[in-house]
């Protein structure tokens, strides 16, 4: 989802929030990105609520940031945080370097079945080729490129809680800035018609010690009634499409729609483009045209041939008459 994209700017981040960082324009953005979002936060223990779907509940010791002051902050430290971004849930006492991002998407209905059948294969090609996308913005934006590698564990679906768990590592691929490796944690959860992201952003070395509050958060949102996927109204509700590429690869249906949209139109071009003369075709057409004229003429003459010398013409009865009377004479 969106959330990969943000995944550079936190280890960018943690530099820049440290005393000893170089005071460049980055990093002053960076830090008053923090100072923002902190001033804009609602402190735990609290209950958010998700556009209106469903509950967050925020835990003692961390804060929420909502959406506009953390697509600030992702901004702030060199990258775009995106329409999907919900909101951010950082350390109440400081940030620490990691954060857990929540992400919302439209999806239609996904049924347990379909998310059964994912090929895990598919969805991490989804989510390196949505890393490599988010590359251009964050180098317009200071910071360098990163590629996503492979499952830190393995993937896994749970049909009770209708949710699909992604674990992937994250690392640079341009010049070393000496930033560890970070791991990106993803809890998807389905509901009704709308599929919400939770994400522990985090280094390798906070991976382990943030883990079970990122599992408390993220077992902590749920769905309303009338938006949970058992709510889901066969005939009345729209069916997810493209399930990899909205849920894992960070596309929407509008840049998937206008997408084929454009391919379809370009084989339209194509298909109405005049065909250019085939003359090695009309070549080849002529001389087996010939070949077959003087195939028929060898074998009229051959049959004509076989039949001997042209006959005698019998005489008629007039000629026969007069050869008679000449005999007489």
């Amino acid at each position: 989802m969106v959330v990969r994209h943000l995944l550079a700017g936190f280890l960018l981040l943690l530099a820049a929030a440290s005393p000893l960082a170089a005071q460049t324009g980055v990093d002053r953005d960076a830090s008053d990105a923090v100072a923002d979002a902190y001033a804009k936060s609602i402190a735990g223990p609290t209950t958010v609520t998700v556009r209106g779907i469903a509950t967050l509940q925020i835990p003692k010791d961390f804060v929420f940031v909502p959406g506009h002051a953390g697509q600030r902050l992702m901004h702030g430290i060199g990258n775009a945080g995106g329409e999907a971004l919900f909101g951010l849930v950082l350390p109440a006492n400081a940030f620490g370097g990691w954060a857990i991002a929540v992400a919302v998407a439209d999806t239609g209905y996904v049924s347990n079945e379909t998310l059964g059948k994912l090929d895990f294969s598919d969805v991490l090609a989804a989510i390196r080729s949505s890393t490599r996308r988010g590359n251009a913005e964050r180098m317009k934006r200071g910071s360098g490129p990163i590629e996503a590698g492979d499952w830190v564990e393995p993937p896994r679906h749970d049909a009770a809680t209708h949710r699909v768990t992604t674990a992937v590592r994250i690392y640079e691929s341009g010049p070393s800035t000496g930033s560890e490796d970070s791991i990106e944690l993803d809890v998807n959860a389905f509901g009704r018609s709308t599929a919400i992201t939770v994400t522990l952003i985090s280094g390798l070395g906070e991976y382990t010690r943030q883990r079970p509050a990122f599992e408390q958060i993220a077992a902590g949102l749920q769905f309303l009634p009338g938006h949970r996927a058992e709510d889901f109204v066969t005939g009345a509700d729209g069916i997810a499409s493209h399930v990899v590429e909205v849920v894992f690869g960070g596309r929407t249906q509008v840049e998937i729609a206008l997408e084929a949209a454009e391919e379809a139109a370009e084989r339209a071009r194509i298909a109405a483009l005049p065909k250019k003369a085939d003359h090695k075709r009309e070549m080849l057409l002529m001389f087996f045209g010939l070949l077959g004229v003087v195939a028929l003429l060898l074998v009229v003459l051959a049959l004509r041939g076989g039949r001997g010398a042209p006959a005698a013409i019998a005489p008629n009865g007039v000629e026969r008459a007069m050869r008679m009377a000449g005999r007489r004479q």
